[in-house]
């Protein structure tokens, strides 16, 4: 079976983890699809279709978003995993349910909220300062959630 990863990573979270996945979900043959606002690709192909992006300011990647609204038509007719990746725990349900469209979420076989990373190394100087003001974090931390990752994969599986 086919089945395609899109995902949008601003530092590289949300890749590392759309490649546990496809590192982890065997039974697939399984692309990665990195969506930028150009990048918005035919879906009919893949018989599994898994969606992620990391929020930012509240806020989900636009082509993610994007992509969605495009393509939420022909994915109705495909099996659909949804996630996101975020730091601030108190708001990530909220969070996804902004991400995502009501009929994506029904509709979907999995869905996951996988916490994140605050990778300074990778964020330019104003994200620094946002990031340290709303935080109260100055370094990088990695609070990446692999069991919910595996749990995601499983309803997958099944």
């Amino acid at each position: 079976m086919r089945a395609a990863i899109f995902y949008s990573s601003k530092h590289g979270t949300t890749e590392k983890i759309s490649n546990y996945i496809k590192e982890r979900l065997d039974g697939y043959d399984i692309e990665l699809i990195e969506l930028t606002g150009a990048n918005l690709p035919e879906v009919n192909e893949y018989d599994l279709v898994i969606l992620g992006g990391s929020i930012h300011v509240g806020k989900i990647q636009d082509s993610i978003s994007e992509f969605c609204s495009l393509r939420e038509s022909e994915l109705l007719y495909k099996k659909v995993g949804l996630f996101i990746c975020g730091m601030l725990d108190e708001k990530l349900q909220e969070e996804f349910d902004n991400a995502y469209s009501d009929t994506m979420k029904e509709h979907s076989i999995a869905s996951g909220i996988f916490g994140g990373e605050l990778l300074f190394e990778k964020m330019n100087i104003l994200e620094r300062f946002v990031v340290k003001r709303v935080t109260k974090v100055s370094s990088t931390v990695s609070k990446i959630d692999y069991h919910s990752i595996d749990e995601f994969i499983e309803k997958i599986r099944t």
